[in-house]
């Protein structure tokens, strides 16, 4: 049985909303895809001395004090259900939108992921010649090429992507890997996402890099439609528990002897991913790690 709940809803606003919660090992998963139900854009789980902090983003018609009531009661009904879940802190704490673009324009630095490809914010205008430059205009969405698995996707893309590719990105955030896959030689790119944020990003981008005509970005997810073996090549920068539960409508999109690349993945979850992997027949033929962060190359 699941336990129900009521997204709360109330004036509507531009900030960001950022949840910050501590449960045991073996809550995570349901804490999470609570928040996902919630409305969250994004959830991350990372380890926190022997229990998980999971940490979620909320945009929209939400108020501070209606929604932490609202995660108190599902930590409650997860209890009753007999999940092994102590009374413990929600933080959560506003972030304010306006304030996004000046503090990441800030912040932001020429990102050289690997000796030839380059993460560049929108307003610098520097030429590199022979290289592959990828500019990224600020947003909330992911990918803005400093996060370690977005490193990671970039490296084995550059390894992947081969001229005249069709690549799909599950998740794409602010469309970086879509971007970067048809300047690596990729024929087309299709970039996809659920969040409408990230959504407008996305295409702001693709046209920021010239590459409108070979990428595409759509709202929806990996079961929208897509015909069969559609593509050379996928790639999910998401998270384990997306991969797993979203793993089956991926695959069959990808030509038998493609490559599938998956990030988002914490070091802790590698053995696990390694023996999921097994189960589904994917060979892998990589594993790369970043920080605390791991990714998986396979051929199908």
């Amino acid at each position: 049985m699941k336990p129900k709940h009521h997204p709360p809803r109330q004036e509507k606003i531009k900030d960001y909303i950022e949840i910050k919660l501590v449960v045991p090992e073996g809550v995570e998963e349901q804490v999470s895809n609570f928040l996902t139900d919630l409305g969250s854009k994004g959830v991350w789980i990372q380890p926190a001395g022997g229990e998980s902090e999971v940490i979620g983003y909320l945009s929209g018609e939400f108020d501070i004090p209606t929604t932490k009531a609202s995660i108190l009661g599902y930590l409650d009904q997860l209890r009753e259900l007999g999940y092994s879940v102590e009374p413990g802190e929600v933080d959560l704490r506003r972030i304010e939108y306006k304030d996004w673009s000046e503090e990441w324009k800030k912040s932001f630095k020429p990102i050289w992921v690997t000796e030839d490809i380059v993460v560049l914010p929108e307003w610098d205008k520097s030429d590199f010649p022979g290289r592959i430059v990828v500019r990224i205009k600020p947003g909330m969405a992911f990918g803005t090429g400093d996060h370690a698995t977005t490193q990671l996707c970039i490296r084995a893309l550059a390894k992947s992507v081969k001229p005249g590719d069709r690549v799909i990105d599950v998740g794409c955030g602010s469309g970086i890997l879509s971007i970067l896959s048809v300047k690596l030689g990729g024929s087309s790119a299709l970039g996809l996402d659920i969040d409408q944020d990230a959504i407008n990003n996305a295409e702001e981008n693709i046209v920021l890099n010239d590459v409108e005509n070979v990428a595409e970005i759509r709202q929806g997810t990996a079961n929208a439609g897509i015909p069969p073996k559609s593509f050379d090549v996928a790639v999910a920068n998401i998270s384990r528990i997306e991969i797993v539960e979203s793993y089956d409508k991926i695959e069959p999109l990808v030509k038998a002897g493609g490559t599938l690349v998956f990030s988002g993945i914490l070091d802790g979850e590698e053995g696990y991913m390694v023996d999921f992997f097994k189960r589904q027949e994917l060979k892998v033929t990589e594993i790369t790690r970043q920080d605390e962060w791991v990714c998986f190359v396979g051929r199908k």
